[in-house]
């Protein structure tokens, strides 16, 4: 896997925090008194919107900004 690319990058950072948001989303649920079948809907549906905006929509907007040499020191990651 190329994680020098920004999609890439973005991508695996969304994929980790929806893991996290999802159980979470899930597991409170789930305390709440929701089925499994319940609090696992939930959890997808939080895992997917975070997936969604951290991987896809930022991803895409790094790899534009870094397409267009729009990168500045302050951002992270630039030595």
């Amino acid at each position: 896997m190329n994680t020098n690319n920004a999609l890439t990058t973005a991508i695996l950072r969304g994929f980790y925090a929806a893991l996290i948001a999802g159980l979470l989303a899930g597991l409170t649920a789930s305390q709440q008194g929701s089925t499994d079948r319940e609090a696992v809907i939930i959890g997808a549906i939080a895992a997917l919107g975070v997936l969604g905006a951290r991987g896809g929509i930022e991803g895409v907007y790094d790899q534009r900004r870094n397409a267009t040499g729009n990168v500045k020191a302050s951002d992270v990651g630039q030595g």
